[in-house]
């Protein structure tokens, strides 16, 4: 049995969910709608992103989602997020295991708040980390998504997962990997545009929201940063929101690390 509690939560997702389908659809009509002269300049002031087109990011092809979770990351540098400010920062480890024979990853994030081995936030804690899963949209690429896992249960997972691709990694050794939460449709600079994903910080921009620059290693070199940074870049990211995130002196208490 579903608790109340998980349905009422369920509930209101599903319904965000179709909030944001709809202001995607007045999006568009608001371009037809407006199609030239002042009335277009006003809304394109207003709102850049209805008139300038965002480079097309795709997730990866030729992924091997086992080696992928093989293995803990690390993160290096990310964007804030809905779910996670900038004070919690610190020691941040992404782990992914297998659900037994089905498709769901099981995703294990974990962080400190404030400061270097602070408090504990994610595996182990009723926190907004705990129990989410991911799913692999397209077998062979770096499509994935992520939820609840009990809206799988559901049969709801589909409905309000948010996008999790990969858009770049070491295809050889998997040292290193750019994670996007889904087309960054923010944009932030023009000639050249580079754009990013959702910056607000409210519950209604949880999906199309994060980016991040893992490392198999707590502490990547300098040079490795730089270098996905300018993969961001090239793709047309944005990369000037990113902040860095502490590893040094971790210990990692309590994360469930996969060596």
């Amino acid at each position: 049995m579903i608790p109340l509690n998980s349905l009422l939560f369920a509930i209101a997702v599903v319904m965000v969910q179709l909030a944001n389908s709809n202001l995607a659809v007045a999006d568009l009509n608001l371009r037809s709608l407006h199609g030239g002269g002042e009335k277009l300049k006003f809304w394109c002031k207003w709102n850049p992103s209805w008139c300038i087109q965002c480079p097309k990011v795709t997730p990866i092809d030729d992924f091997d989602l086992d080696k992928y979770i093989e293995k803990s990351w690390y993160v290096q540098k990310q964007q804030v997020n809905p779910y996670q400010a900038e004070n919690e920062l610190y020691c941040v480890t992404a782990t992914y295991s297998r659900q037994n024979d089905s498709d769901l990853i099981v995703v294990n994030n974990y962080a400190n708040d404030g400061a270097v081995n602070g408090p504990t936030i994610g595996t182990g804690t009723q926190s907004i980390f705990s129990n989410l899963c991911a799913k692999q949209k397209e077998v062979g690429t770096g499509n994935l998504a992520v939820a609840p896992c009990f809206f799988d249960k559901l049969r709801l997972f589909d409905l309000v997962a948010g996008p999790y691709w990969v858009v770049s990694i070491d295809e050889k050794n998997y040292s290193w990997a750019i994670v996007s939460g889904g087309q960054p449709k923010v944009v932030k600079q023009e000639d050249p545009t580079l754009c990013t994903t959702k910056e607000g910080n409210s519950f209604l921009d949880t999906n199309g929201s994060g980016l991040w620059l893992f490392t198999r290693e707590p502490q990547a070199d300098p040079e490795t940063i730089s270098m996905m940074e300018n993969k961001l870049t090239e793709l047309g990211f944005y990369t000037g929101d990113l902040k860095n995130v502490s590893q040094a002196g971790c210990t990692y208490n309590g994360a469930n690390l996969k060596a």
